[in-house]
């Protein structure tokens, strides 16, 4: 019972739960403390046991929990080193400090109580501390440092084994202080290398965070122009009306209707293509669209808004612009003729919908892996719409189908009001 506790904190932590119901978790753990029961009352083999252990471990993270199988194996493995590492450390500590032999361990007796009851404090122990770590969901991290990560604790297994056995044989207890700093440097290699791993996602954050800032800073120098332009739009416009009107008075009718094309072309090429009644967001869209039409990707946007979106510009460009950037590249990665990016705002019951759609290749909406060569430094994009979406009350969710990728953006209108 105390195992398959430490089992379930340990997959809690790491796997999503593939059911909401809580008597399948209950009925799946019960039945693995009887199979595990029956094991250990038939006096079986520790190899018996370890295989019987690794068999629940397989089944209860394959049938009960939703993650990739490739991410359950890897956990699993974690799992089985901790037993490697925690058994044979308590075991050389107990019997250094002649609280039992190995043997006497797997026997029946206080050594065999006080060989469980450490062990399973050690399991415990070792599970919060690599389960923190994991808990970080850095899956982009190259693989040669996973390599390092999956093979250090494994040659620490050999080595305090070879250790022990030379001091078991020899018995010589003056080597007890050659063993106790082995332990605690084998311990502090394996922290080591685990803080690695988390320091290695903060750098990669940390990189995330000065590329947005200087898109960002690049979109709000766009922003700026958009704005100069739209003045300088407004006020050539009122010329032109001058113009028009002198015109008509004139009766000058052919001049007039040339005069009124010209303008009309000039204010599709120069005026905002997006209106939903928040500059920032309607010029943001307009510079991403004009990257774009660099790389011939056709442009179609639908707005059906009653009420003008003037609140909350700062979330709402973080989205779009990471959506339109994740939606820029993946156009780039398909045929130029299939190339498009559709944006649609549509207001519903004080709700608002944003659907931004692009051509894309094969996605797995559920993971949203980067597939960039330079995976550390990529997939931030994907976190930043969803904290942002949090952060304003909005649900958002990605689909893929037949070569089309979407976001959908719901939120409520007084809830973003009130932020």
């Amino acid at each position: 019972m105390a195992e398959m506790s430490i089992i379930f904190t340990y997959f809690s932590k790491v796997l999503k739960k593939k059911y909401n119901c809580n008597t399948v978790y209950i009925t799946a753990y019960f039945l693995s403390v009887i199979a595990l029961f029956i094991v250990v009352s038939a006096a079986a083999a520790p190899m018996s046991l370890m295989t019987t252990t690794v068999c629940i471990l397989l089944i209860l993270s394959i049938t009960i929990y939703s993650e990739k199988l490739i991410i359950k194996l890897f956990y699993v493995f974690i799992y089985v080193m901790i037993i490697f590492i925690a058994d044979p450390i308590l075991m050389g500590i107990m019997y250094l400090l002649r609280l039992g032999s190995p043997n006497e361990a797997l026997e029946t007796g206080i050594e065999r109580i006080l060989g469980m009851v450490g062990t399973k404090f050690l399991y415990f122990w070792m599970v919060l501390i690599v389960s923190r770590v994991l808990m970080k969901k850095v899956k982009e991290i190259p693989i040669w440092h996973w390599i390092s990560i999956i093979l250090m604790p494994i040659i620490s297994i050999v080595v305090l084994c070879s250790i022990f056995i030379s001091i078991a044989v020899t018995n010589n207890t003056h080597n007890m202080i050659i063993y106790l700093i082995s332990i605690l440097g084998m311990v502090y290699i394996n922290v080591v290398m685990f803080n690695f791993f988390e320091s290695y996602s903060k750098q990669m954050k940390l990189a995330f965070m000065e590329t947005v800032a200087e898109r960002e800073a690049e979109n709000y120098r766009g922003l700026r122009l958009s704005y100069a332009e739209m003045q300088k739009l407004k006020h050539d416009f009122q010329n032109e009306l001058a113009v028009l009107k002198n015109m008509i008075e004139n009766r000058c009718y052919e001049s007039a209707d040339k005069h009124i094309s010209e303008v009309s072309d000039f204010i599709n090429k120069s005026a905002a293509i997006c209106y939903t009644g928040n500059e920032a967001v309607d010029s943001l869209i307009n510079i991403k669209i004009k990257q774009a039409e660099a790389y011939n990707i056709k442009i179609a946007t639908k707005v059906h808004l009653f009420t003008e979106m003037n609140y909350n510009s700062l979330e709402l460009c973080r989205i779009i612009g990471n959506a339109l950037d994740n939606s820029i590249e993946a156009c780039c990665k398909v045929e130029i003729q299939k190339r498009f990016i559709y944006i649609s705002f549509k207001e519903i019951n004080d709700n608002v919908l944003l659907e931004i759609s692009n051509s894309s290749c094969i996605a797995d909406t559920e993971w949203l892996v980067s597939t960039k060569s330079d995976k550390g430094m990529h997939g931030y994009g994907i976190q930043s719409i969803c904290s942002s979406a949090e952060r304003i009350g909005g649900n958002v969710n990605f689909k893929y189908d037949n070569g089309i990728f979407t976001m959908r953006l719901l939120y409520n209108l007084e809830k973003v009001r009130k932020l």
